[in-house]
C-alpha cells in the first residue's frame, strides 16, 4: 500500500481509519494464509508467467531459474503473511507489522523509488 506522508484523506492522517483497516485487513489474512499462498502457488507452475530473468541458453536451465525466483518471491510473501519481519527474522503480531509496513511505506527513500518522475527540488 501506498501511503502519503501528509494525509489519507482524513483528519488523523494514517493513525485512524486507515491503521484500522489495515489491521483488520492483515488479521484476515493470516487467518487465511493457507488459501492465499495456494492461489498464488499457481504461478510458479504458470509457463505464462514470466520471473524476468536473463535469458539462458539451456531451455531446462531456464525453466529451474524462473521456478527458483517464483518459489523466493512465494516464500517472501510467506513471510510477511505470518509476520516474519525482513530485517531481524521476528514474528511480529499483527499491530507491530502493520506499523512497520506503514513505516516503509511513507519513508521518502521508498516514495521516491516509486515515482520515477519524482524530484524533491521541485
Amino acid at each position: 500500500a501506498v501511503v502519503s506522508t501528509q494525509s489519507t484523506g482524513e483528519v488523523t492522517g494514517i493513525h485512524g481509519t486507515y491503521t484500522l483497516t489495515c489491521n483488520d485487513v492483515m488479521e484476515v489474512m493470516r487467518n487465511n494464509a493457507t488459501s492465499v499462498l495456494a492461489v498464488l502457488e499457481t504461478f510458479v507452475y504458470d509457463p505464462l508467467i514470466n520471473w524476468r530473468l536473463v535469458e539462458c541458453p539451456d531451455f531446462n536451465e531456464k525453466n529451474s531459474q524462473i521456478n527458483a525466483r517464483a518459489v523466493e518471491v512465494l516464500s517472501k510473501v510467506k513471510k510477511k503473511l505470518y509476520g516474519v519481519d525482513d530485517v531481524t527474522e521476528k514474528n511480529l503480531e499483527v499491530v507491530e507489522q502493520v506499523q512497520s509496513l506503514i513505516r516503509q511505506a511513507t519513508l521518502s527513500e521508498n516514495l521516491c523509488q516509486l515515482y520515477p518522475g519524482w524530484c524533491p527540488f521541485w
